[in-house]
């Protein structure tokens, strides 16, 4: 996981400070979560940011699968930060209250918990020359297939709901993929599950088992 030192505040008091080269991790897991300061995704260069990334790409693959932000009440998304708290990868905005927290379920699964109204932001941008494709698993759940990745993920909203927003080229590829990961009554809990072939979401534990 994010490696973590101990340093001092303005009062002296010890804090704990992450490290962005380490990423996040549990063992034995194909996913990470990495505070980038240079990115790519597909053709564009967003540049510096919270990214959920893949290792599964035999060394032909891209690393980068989404950028992370929080959203506001809107749907908006804002400025995003991180930090370690024990178990958990801390998602906050530095001018906002409110925060999410992101957690390793098995090494298949990364859970997404709030309690606040903050929403988060999954973007995936292809490439104009790889197909992606995302498609409804039913009514509730989608799945990704990060074609420039060579993985597939599974989103389940426990609590909340995700919305799709698909953009499309004139020949017929995947342009842009974004998933917002909606509080529903200010609480959210969304699995997002890696997979090889078929998705079969396994029984979920709660925050607390899971931390």
């Amino acid at each position: 996981m994010l490696k973590t030192t101990l340093e001092k505040d303005e009062r002296g008091a010890p804090i704990a400070v992450t490290d962005p080269r380490i990423p996040f991790s549990t063992f034995g897991s194909y996913l990470s979560v990495q505070a980038l300061t240079f990115a790519t995704l597909g053709v564009e260069e967003p540049g510096a940011g919270v990214y959920l990334c893949g290792h599964v790409s035999r060394g032909r693959g891209k690393r980068e699968i989404a950028r992370l932000s929080l959203l506001d009440e809107t749907a908006e998304p804002i400025e995003t930060v991180a930090r370690v708290e024990g178990e958990r990868l801390v998602l906050n905005c530095p001018d906002l209250a409110g925060e999410l927290a992101l957690c390793f379920d098995g090494p298949n699964t990364l859970r997404v918990f709030g309690t606040d109204w903050l929403g988060l932001d999954l973007e995936a941008i292809e490439h104009p020359w790889v197909a992606g494709s995302a498609y409804p698993h039913d009514e509730d759940r989608w799945v990704l297939n990060a074609t420039p990745n060579t993985l597939r993920l599974g989103l389940d909203p426990l609590l909340g709901r995700v919305q799709a927003n698909i953009t499309w080229q004139p020949g017929g590829n995947l342009r842009r993929m974004r998933f917002a990961l909606l509080p529903d009554a200010k609480r959210l809990d969304v699995a997002i599950d890696y997979f090889q072939s078929t998705w079969k979401p396994e029984p979920r534990g709660t925050t607390s088992e899971v931390v």
